[in-house]
């Protein structure tokens, strides 16, 4: 029973590392502004009728989003 133990403890540990992954990438240096996902979003990017003016969606990114500027790991474009 203390063998099996072992094994499973040795196991989970492993899946859990692997699941939590091992690789640093700094925002600072791979993240987005979100400005530059919108323009990597290609193909993605303003397909949709908007219900408010190119002017005031800028305002209302300005006024209302957070973290607007600041490099981010995203993927919202894909979504």
């Amino acid at each position: 029973k203390a063998g099996a133990d072992a094994f499973c403890d040795g196991f989970c540990a492993a899946l859990k590392e692997a699941i939590h992954g091992s690789v640093v990438a700094p925002p600072s240096t791979f993240g987005e502004t979100l400005s530059q996902e919108n323009l990597a979003a290609g193909s993605f990017h303003d397909r949709c009728a908007m219900a408010v003016s190119e002017r005031g969606w800028e305002r209302l990114v300005v006024s209302d989003v957070g973290n607007r500027d600041h490099r981010l790991y995203g993927g919202a474009q894909y979504h």
